[in-house]
Formats: structure tokens, C-alpha cells, sequence
């Protein structure tokens, strides 16, 4: 995983989503979600948990930073 780009710390793991959650998204769906075709998308935020930029810093706003997500993609093997 790649480090934090607004402050260079080591980001952590926070959640996995695993093709289970494709089963749970089509039965409530009416259309079918054809095309959803990953194994798993891992989610890792800042260790320092950025969430105001820093020429915000002090103002009272609050910021958002881009976090980073991984794909594995579901290989479709033919027999």
C-alpha cells in the first residue's frame, strides 16, 4: 500500500469487501449487477488519520483526503 499523499504515514488496513457482498447487492437489486466481477477490494486509511488539510488546519473546516483501495479481479478460467 502506498504511503499517506498528504502526510507520508504508513496507511493501515480498515476493511476487506469479499464477493459475498455481490450475493447481498443482487438480492436487492432488480437489475442484475452482471459485470461485478472482483474476488476482493481491501481499504487502507492514514495511520494518522489525515482528514483536514493543512491550510485548514485551525479554521474549524473540515477536510477530506482520497484514501486507498486495492482490486483483485476474479479471473474467469475456461475449461
Amino acid at each position: 500500500m502506498p504511503h499517506c499523499s498528504n502526510c507520508g504515514a504508513r496507511r493501515l488496513f480498515e476493511v476487506q469487501l469479499t464477493p459475498q457482498a455481490i450475493v447481498e447487492l443482487e438480492e436487492q437489486e432488480e437489475v442484475g449487477l452482471d459485470g461485478m466481477d472482483w474476488a476482493t477490494i481491501l481499504v487502507a486509511a492514514c495511520e494518522k488519520d489525515c482528514g483536514i488539510v493543512e491550510q485548514e488546519k485551525g479554521t474549524g473546516k473540515v477536510g477530506y483526503l482520497e484514501e486507498w483501495c486495492g482490486v483483485q479481479w476474479e479471473e474467469v478460467v475456461k475449461r
